[in-house]
């Protein structure tokens, strides 16, 4: 968050809208998305190619006769191609199968009885069996990249791996099926898109002030988290909350003054009151009351989902950071810097995860209990601590140039740098560098452990997790178009896969 503004602004409609505000996928481009494969046909052809899959694994493990790597392989091939949820039984067996020939101290051989040991089996092994969280050693699966990218971008490039390359399990209906059940998944998220841009199409808010514009960027943020098809209101709820989060951070930014700030956020601490903002210019209580607005129906659709009022949690998580904002914008006004540690306690918040997550989660499952949101969204949980201070290092890192110019006091770096007065801008850099890099893999071995149960919600925590650093892959995707978004929205939402 960098300086508020000094002067009051009733509108600046008439201003020429910056470059980087620019929405790439504008409402009439969205809606004129087409695509057959909504169509039963496909479907029921997903369905005869599932039955024939499903025999050929039969037929192939049953022919193996120990086999690792090829039952690794296939296990591999299924998921890449994002695939495996209609093969679990199938993969179950396999791994089960391979674990048993595991040796935790040199890994695993070609074959059951081996006693040379592979090293590409055990690589493939080890990672398999750890993403499917069986009882092998934290130390090499924490190395893969695998944090930095999301299911549905990996089968698209396997997609194209799996069919020019010579795997030795290659088969026909297999890719066939990969490709279906792509090109199905796409047409569900275009039929999701279409809903997304009409939304922010009639807010009209782009008529009041200059914001940032990146619905379908914040959509794909939504499908890295939570692709599944059943998954619609999670997805529809990260891009809203996400545009909500955007909205007001561009406001605190460039727009208000810290006094209108304060109101802002007394408003939202006192029960999203309206009337408390009634003095500020009229253009900006539009925005505002299209966010409280939007913010309720969000709330009302997660009542109806956990079978109780959920609005308090709500408007804790918003709460806590609207306030943590209104902290790091005194900073600025009054040019501290504060040590890392008290930065962190508050700019951790600042990086609005709680309400960017809570949203989506009350909508993905049943019957979250009042003990489990407050455990996850108070910082009492080790596994969310570190998506916390994750999200804030990595949005510091990349944007530590950028906000310096925008005079922005205060960030992981510069704080660093007061607690360490002989530490070189550089080398504060390479040290937060570090930290994201150790912060990531405590939370893999946090998600892959053993001893805890796989729910929805942790996993859709994790994988946006995973899709926010692919958003961060070739600088800040979120404030920038040129960053490689725009590639992988293409792949991923855009283009369907040829046959």
């Amino acid at each position: 968050m960098s300086t508020l503004k000094g002067d009051n602004i009733s509108s600046i409609s008439s201003v020429e809208t910056p470059q980087k505000y620019l929405n790439l996928w504008n409402d009439e481009f969205v809606q004129s998305m087409e695509t057959p494969y909504g169509g039963s046909e496909y479907r029921e052809r997903v369905e005869t190619l599932v039955k024939e899959v499903k025999m050929f694994l039969k037929e192939m493990q049953t022919g193996l006769d120990g086999d690792l790597i090829e039952r690794l392989e296939m296990v591999d091939a299924l998921q890449c191609l994002g695939i495996d949820p209609y093969f679990q039984a199938e993969i179950k067996e396999a791994l089960d199968y391979v674990y048993g020939c595991w040796d935790g101290s040199v890994g695993m051989g070609l074959e059951s009885r081996s006693v040379t040991k592979n090293l590409n089996a055990t690589a493939l092994g080890l990672r398999l069996l750890r993403l499917h969280r069986y009882g092998v050693s934290v130390e090499y699966a924490l190395l893969y990249e695998w944090t930095h990218t999301f299911s549905r971008w990996e089968a698209q490039n396997f997609i194209e791996i799996y069919e020019e390359d010579n795997f030795k399990l290659k088969d026909n209906k297999i890719l066939e099926l990969a490709k279906l059940d792509f090109n199905i998944l796409q047409f569900v998220y275009k039929m999701e898109m279409k809903k997304v841009s009409s939304w922010w199409a009639e807010c009209e808010i782009i008529k009041l002030i200059s914001i940032r514009q990146r619905p379908m960027e914040y959509y794909l943020l939504g499908v890295s988290a939570a692709d599944e098809e059943e998954f619609c209101s999670s997805r529809m709820a990260f891009t809203k909350s996400t545009t909500l989060l955007s909205l007001v951070d561009d406001l605190l930014d460039d727009y208000l003054t810290f006094e209108q700030a304060e109101l802002v956020v007394r408003s939202i601490t006192q029960g999203w009151d309206i009337s408390i903002v009634q003095d500020i210019p009229v253009d900006f209580k539009r925005i505002l009351e299209f966010i409280f607005q939007t913010v309720h129906e969000l709330a009302n659709e997660a009542t109806g989902k956990q079978g109780r009022d959920m609005m308090p949690f709500i408007t804790k998580v918003w709460a806590d950071y609207a306030e943590a904002s209104l902290q790091q914008a005194q900073w600025n006004i009054s040019k501290h810097v504060p040590t890392y540690n008290e930065y962190m306690n508050i700019a951790s918040t600042t990086a609005a995860i709680g309400p960017l997550l809570l949203h989506p989660l009350l909508l993905a499952t049943q019957h979250l209990e009042d003990n489990t949101i407050q455990k996850t969204f108070n910082n009492q949980c080790r596994f969310y601590e570190l998506i916390w201070m994750s999200s804030r290092l990595i949005d510091d890192f990349h944007d530590y140039q950028d906000d310096k110019l925008h005079g922005q006091i205060a960030s992981t770096i510069s704080c660093y740098m007061i607690d360490h007065l002989e530490c070189s801008e550089e080398e504060a850099i390479n040290h937060i560098n570090y930290m994201i890099d150790q912060l990531l893999k405590e939370l893999t071995w946090e998600f892959l452990n053993q001893d805890s149960a796989l729910l929805d919600w942790e996993k859709i925590s994790f994988n946006f997790n995973r899709g926010l650093q692919c958003f961060y892959a070739f600088g800040d995707g979120f404030s920038y178009h040129d960053k490689g978004i725009k590639n992988r929205i293409k792949k991923v939402l855009v283009d369907p896969i040829k046959f």
